[in-house]
Parts: structure tokens; C-alpha cells; sequence
């Protein structure tokens, strides 16, 4: 085992953990409320989108079928709209201006890891810069410790091709998840397309009149 080596790596580690550490995790929670409070909002404006569609099957058969009255069921229609916008708009800002806010932390964070990294740049100095966070850091000594590596550069090798397999099991999950996303989109593409229909048979229904 190359002691010299684990003392140095193992050093390394102690800051990251300690300190850097700390401000990712500051860094990654504000990135996944961001995440969490666009979520929400798409499924906010969605469940609107529903409501609203389904209002706009009871007036068309309410109004456009059995009034017979297409001028209506299209002003009305027009109006649940309009609300929806409305509704949709305000639910937009109030979570843009949460995003902006957590946008400031995540600023201050970062500087934070910028100050932290000069203040302990000889003993983080064994490590590259794309290595300073824990998950890199700790696999470094574990290869090191566990006499895996007796240099950085094997030791930095075998925790890229670690960190190669974890982004293609992120990246398999991303893929699922963005499926899912486009499957709802068509959903949401046919039932505009409905609606556009009936507001058209109903207003060829008032013209034939």
C-alpha cells in the first residue's frame, strides 16, 4: 500500500466531506426543490387543463347540444379560458419567484465552495477539481486504502469508470421518465384536438339554424 498516498487522499477527503460537501448538499437541495416546484407546477396546470376540458364537455352538450345555442357554449367557453389562464399565470409567478430565491442560495453556495477551495488548495491539490465531492472522494481512498491503487492516477481511473456506470443508470432512469412526459404531452395534444371539435359542431349546428 502506498501510505503516503492514503494520508494525502485521506486528508483530502476530510475537507471534502467536511467542508465542501456541506455546500453541495445546500446546492443539490435547492436544485431539487426547483425541480419539485416546476413538478408541481406542471401538475397544477394540468389538473386545470382537466377541469377545464371537462366544463367545456358539459357546456357543449348543456348549451351546444340540447340549448342548441353554439354562441354561448363559445362565449362561456371562451371565459373558462381565459380563467384558466389567469389561474395558470398566477400559479407561475408565485413559483418563479421561489426559483429565483433558491437561484440566489445556490449563487451564494457556490461561492462559498469557491473560497473554501482556495483556503484549502494544498491539501485538496491531490485531487483534480471534478473530483471535490464525496461520492469521488471517498472511492478515491477506498481504492487506495483497500491496495486497488498505488498511484492517483490509477486511483482516479478506476473512480471514473465507477462514476461512468452510476450516470448510465441515471441516465437509463432519465430516459423512462422522459418517455412518460411525451406519452402525457399526446394525451394532452388529442384532448385540445377534441374540444376544438365539438366547439366546431356546435357553431356549424347555430349556422344551420
Amino acid at each position: 500500500m502506498n501510505y503516503e498516498l492514503r494520508e494525502k487522499v485521506t486528508a483530502a477527503n476530510e475537507i471534502v466531506i467536511g467542508y465542501l460537501q456541506p455546500e453541495y448538499e445546500r446546492i443539490n437541495n435547492c436544485r431539487a426543490e426547483i425541480n419539485d416546484l416546476w413538478f408541481r407546477f406542471q401538475k397544477n396546470k394540468k389538473s386545470i387543463g382537466k377541469i377545464t376540458w371537462i366544463l367545456v364537455v358539459i357546456l357543449f352538450f348543456a348549451v351546444g347540444v340540447l340549448m342548441d345555442n353554439a354562441t354561448i357554449f363559445v362565449v362561456m367557453s371562451a371565459v373558462l379560458i381565459i380563467l384558466r389562464l389567469v389561474l395558470v399565470n398566477s400559479r407561475k409567478n408565485s413559483t418563479q419567484k421561489r426559483v429565483n430565491e433558491l437561484n440566489e442560495d445556490i449563487q451564494a453556495a457556490n461561492d462559498r465552495v469557491a473560497e473554501l477551495e482556495d483556503t484549502y488548495a494544498a491539501e485538496l491539490s491531490i485531487l483534480p477539481a471534478e473530483y471535490h465531492f464525496e461520492t469521488a472522494s471517498r472511492y478515491i481512498v477506498k481504492m487506495v486504502t483497500d491496495d486497488r491503487a498505488e498511484t492517483i492516477g490509477q486511483a482516479l481511473s478506476q473512480c471514473d469508470d465507477f462514476l461512468h456506470r452510476l450516470k448510465l443508470e441515471q441516465n437509463s432512469d432519465a430516459a423512462l421518465r422522459e418517455q412518460k412526459m411525451q406519452t402525457e404531452h399526446m394525451r394532452n395534444v388529442e384532448r385540445n384536438t377534441f374540444i376544438s371539435a365539438m366547439a366546431n359542431v356546435a357553431t356549424a349546428r347555430n349556422t344551420r339554424r
